[in-house]
């Protein structure tokens, strides 16, 4: 009985080793293959708007996506189509916390966005008007570099002292504030303290805002250029 059964056993061992192999490609090609990004722009995570009627805008790079769904608080469907890899659509808020979900293809991404009478996020303005920014639709949305000289169409210029701030002098000005929309003063992409500790993190640093004891960093410096050293006002 043993020797009959030993060939049999090496058989299917065999039998499965091949069957592995002949898999190898397909499962490589399927941890290989590049996971697309979805991304909600704006209002984002933790935003307090004002309840009713609210635009949200956002991306995918999903090169066959022609359209995305926006589900709010898993009760209501909206689909938006994509453009070029940009979406926008209005939805509604009821007061209070809602789930914002949105999903192409196999992707989804979600962001809780509280509906207040008193709202903290605030729009660029014309926030509607994808074109006044983004004049190449055709790529993607792109804009030109340096992005200063877009913002400076409407925005005075603010690199004229000597001393200019990094991000600025890069002409960057997406670094410290996004474009679409914030719950922070000038559209600022974080809280002071968090932006400027995204660079400034040095220990050195934390010693100094220690020192300066909570009075905020743009209350000695500024954020954009200074006559003086380490940007003083």
């Amino acid at each position: 009985m043993g020797s009959f059964h030993r060939p049999a056993c090496t058989a299917i061992r065999w039998a499965c080793f091949v069957f592995a192999v002949a898999l190898l490609p397909a499962t490589r090609a399927l941890a290989e293959s590049p996971r697309h990004t979805l991304r909600i722009l704006a209002p984002g995570n933790g935003a307090v708007v004002a309840p009713g009627k609210t635009l949200v805008i956002g991306a995918t790079d999903e090169p066959d996506a022609r359209q995305v769904e926006i589900d709010v608080n898993a009760k209501v469907r909206v689909t938006a189509p994509v453009s070029r890899g940009g979406f926008r659509a209005d939805v509604y808020l009821v007061p209070g916390k809602n789930v914002l979900t949105v999903r192409v293809a196999d992707t989804s991404v979600s962001a809780a966005i509280l509906a207040s009478s008193n709202p903290n996020f605030t729009w660029h303005p014309d926030v509607g008007n994808c074109a006044a920014c983004h004049p190449d639709e055709r790529n993607s949305f792109q804009v030109a570099h340096p992005l200063d000289a877009l913002c400076y169409q409407c925005h005075d210029r603010k690199d004229t002292k000597k001393q200019v701030h990094g991000p600025l002098g890069s002409g960057d000005c997406t670094t410290c504030h996004d474009p679409h929309g914030s719950p922070y003063r000038a559209l600022a992409a974080a809280s002071t303290e968090v932006l400027c500790g995204t660079c400034h993190d040095q220990a050195s640093s934390g010693k100094h805002m220690k020192q300066s004891r909570g009075k905020g960093c743009t209350t000695c410096h500024d954020p954009h250029a200074s006559d003086k050293s380490f940007l003083r006002k």
